[in-house]
């Protein structure tokens, strides 16, 4: 019999308590940079309203296990080499 194995205890629910927790810090950082004491003491309707409901991580993630050399090497170029792809990505908005 297999035993059981908690939910929060699973690569996924790391993940996604580390996505949370970094959307939360950054959404915070934003609401509350550049604002000085406003942020204390709000000004009312002519304040500037700051919307947050845009996406900070991509819904999933790929999982790959590093089995040998070559498939690490091929991972860790990628991982190098593909920040400089951004320019030619078909979803960069540029």
């Amino acid at each position: 019999m297999e035993k059981f194995k908690s939910p929060s205890q699973t690569i996924g629910a790391i993940i996604r308590g580390y996505k949370i927790a970094t959307i939360k810090k950054i959404k915070d950082h934003i609401l509350n940079s550049d604002r000085g004491e406003l942020q204390f003491a709000p000004t009312g309707p002519t304040e500037e309203i700051i919307q947050l409901d845009f996406k900070i991580w991509q819904r999933n993630y790929y999982e790959h296990i590093i089995r040998d050399e070559k498939s690490y090497q091929t991972i860790s170029e990628y991982i190098i080499n593909n920040p400089a792809k951004w320019t030619e990505d078909k979803f960069n908005m540029q």
